[in-house]
């Protein structure tokens, strides 16, 4: 059952400067993101720069992602970011804001994913790097 709040869910926007990074990680057979989602990629650069303590970035080139790309989980998770970020349970209800947190985040966390991922070690699997950067 959706709340009013997923109804309201807003379309998110990337950085289309960066939509190779987003295709390279989803298409190249090494990459763990490999046959995943844009919104996939999205949600792992945002919570990786926001773990990293990275500060946001703006979007140079706004390019829309459906909202409907964004499941029910990854919203609350997104919503959650944005409670921690702010401080404040009652901030989820502005849908505008959380949009633009969560642009920001990943716009400043996909460039990071994708060296660490797409430029690592020979001797590292893709999903060896990913499972340490969700451990550290």
């Amino acid at each position: 059952m959706s709340s009013e709040l997923d109804i309201k869910f807003p379309e998110i926007n990337y950085d289309a400067t960066h939509a190779d990074l987003y295709k390279k990680l989803k298409e190249n057979p090494d990459s763990p993101f490999h046959g995943q989602t844009h919104a996939d990629i999205f949600l792992f650069a945002m919570a990786l720069a926001k773990k990293n303590g990275t500060t946001p970035k703006a979007l140079e080139k706004p390019a829309k992602l459906p909202a409907a790309a964004f499941t029910e989980t990854m919203r609350a998770f997104m919503r959650s970011i944005m409670i921690d970020e702010l401080g404040d349970v009652y901030a989820i209800r502005d849908n505008t804001k959380l949009r633009h947190m969560c642009e920001k985040y990943a716009n400043a966390g996909i460039e990071m994913l994708y060296m660490k991922v797409m430029e690592k070690p020979e001797d590292k699997y893709g999903d060896d790097v990913l499972t340490e950067l969700i451990q550290s």
